[in-house]
């Protein structure tokens, strides 16, 4: 704000400053200067809102007037005024513009209503979120369940999934908190009309993966996650507001909302399933004790058996080795059955114990690709016996896929081996850097041969001992690139079906 634009004369308001953080297009937006509530209103610092928009701000003194630009669209307003003029047309602002400590301040929804953007508070963490990204409207004619909508749109009718945050199951099965989930989004959506948003793609099985926005800006992704009814579940490459729902989540978890309210896990439908799955797993549990924390035990107990059913011939007197025939199964069952103790299973041993049962390694390629999905959750508190029970249910399965990508690992990292010394042959930077990229994923840095080795023939004859040309260098590099993105889209891929 310049000097002149602070000189425009303004009664002294009687405004709270409100710590609500505001975030645009998933990011937190750091600004000089922070909202304001007054009169029950929310009220905002327009000049570096705007900016963090993209909006351009400028101060025309001569008029005493604040004037945003984006593309061919032009807003007018003087501080202190209820009425802005956009294009020529008079926008009327809720309260006032209102000039405190040198800044222009406007109604929180004067932000959506002037460039056509989605403007929602959440009051259950008292942030707001702004996305400037193109929507389409449309009517919601059925909830399928808690983030699963049938709407009409463009004429034609679809089937919309929630982006980034999963409700427990109430069709197929009943988990727990999935038919409260669902009851609340049939109150709230039912015939509604509401605005979508999209991110990078949608899913193989006929789905809109979609942001949903009622009619007020409402974020009601962000609702479900901020009250409890979903957990986050981002799945790369559509994870714009992956940070905000982690807000959220914490949130709803530091507060015992819905799903994080350990009371209510041991009661309907869900609770007699958990009940004889933790019996068959030879854990005995009365239904008022599912809401109590997991153990370590229990966790590799429950882990061991639903990863691998036949070790429950174990109990029986088999050996191991007589129940697994394959060495790494062999040591993986072992490994659970030692694993853990009577304590509290907390992040580090989850973690631990999920990647020790799916046989993958610590920091390896696909241990990051499983961390990107979102499936292992974020801890404020110990996960209850019903909570680890659905964990383990997902994982369970998941696994097929994670066996499918460790085949397909083992044979791209033999072939990334083989391509030490070819990045010298390689013009394309981009492809260079996406090469060394994958090749340090890939964690076979150590195993590359050297350029001599390679160039006399010992690679498994890529070019027969010859110097590569440029463009055999890069498809080379291209196929190793694009067989790792595969993997890693594919797991993805695998990973939404679980939310079908």
């Amino acid at each position: 704000m310049s000097a002149a634009e602070s000189a425009v004369s303004s009664s002294e308001p009687a405004a709270v400053v409100a710590d609500i953080p505001i975030y645009i297009d998933g990011k937190e937006a750091k600004l000089p200067s922070k909202p304001v509530i007054k009169a029950g209103s929310t009220l905002v610092p327009l000049r570096s809102v705007f900016e963090s928009m993209g909006i351009t701000v400028v101060w025309e003194e001569n008029s005493g007037t604040v004037v945003a630009s984006k593309g061919g669209d032009q807003l007018r307003l003087q501080p202190g005024q209820r009425a802005a003029q956009k294009n020529g047309k008079t926008i009327q602002m809720a309260v006032a513009s209102e000039l405190i400590e040198g800044s222009t301040y406007v109604p929180l929804r004067f932000i959506g209503e002037s460039f056509q953007t989605l403007v929602g508070y959440d009051q259950g963490s008292r942030t707001i979120s702004i996305s400037t990204k193109p929507f389409v409207k449309a009517k919601v004619l059925r909830v399928v369940d808690g983030d699963t909508l049938e709407v009409s749109v463009a004429g034609s009718t679809k089937k919309v999934r929630a982006i980034g945050v999963n409700t427990p199951e109430s069709t197929t099965k009943v988990e727990v908190g999935g038919p409260e989930a669902s009851a609340y989004t049939k109150s709230r959506l039912t015939g509604q009309t509401v605005y979508l948003t999209r991110d990078q793609t949608d899913d193989p099985y006929g789905r809109m993966l979609a942001y949903i926005h009622l009619q007020d800006g409402e974020f009601f992704n962000a609702t479900l996650a901020s009250e409890g009814y979903a957990r986050v579940m981002t799945i790369a490459p559509n994870t714009t507001w992956a940070d905000y729902y982690e807000l959220l989540e914490g949130i709803a978890h530091k507060n015992g909302r819905q799903v994080w309210n350990a009371s209510a896990a041991g009661s309907g439908a869900a609770a007699e399933g958990i009940l004889k799955q933790l019996s068959d797993a030879g854990i005995e549990k009365a239904a008022d004790g599912l809401s109590g924390s997991v153990t370590e035990k229990e966790f590799s107990t429950l882990l061991l058996y639903a990863f691998f059913p036949e070790a429950r011939l174990l109990l029986a007197g088999y050996k191991i080795y007589e129940v697994a025939k394959d060495e790494e199964s062999q040591q993986i069952i072992e490994a659970l059955l030692k694993a853990g103790t009577t304590g509290e299973l907390d992040s580090d041993m989850l973690r631990k114990l999920v990647f020790l049962g799916l046989g993958v390694e610590e920091g390896s390629f696909l241990a990051s690709t499983i961390d990107e999905l979102g499936l292992l959750p974020s801890q404020e508190r110990p996960l209850n016996i019903a909570e680890a029970v659905e964990l383990v249910n997902t994982l369970q399965a998941f696994k097929p896929s994670v066996e499918e990508a460790k085949k397909k690992l083992l044979e791209l990292k033999e072939e990334a081996a083989g391509l030490g010394g070819i990045q010298q042959y390689i013009e394309d930077a981009n492809l260079k850097e996406s090469l060394e990229k994958t090749i340090g994923d890939l964690d076979v840095k150590d195993k590359l041969q050297s350029a001599g080795t390679w160039i006399k023939g010992t690679v498994g004859g890529l070019f027969g001992g010859e110097k590569p040309s440029t463009a055999d260098a890069e498809k080379a590099a291209t196929d190793v690139v694009e067989k790792a993105n595969a993997i890693k889209e594919q797991i993805s891929l695998d990973a939404l079906k679980l939310s079908e």
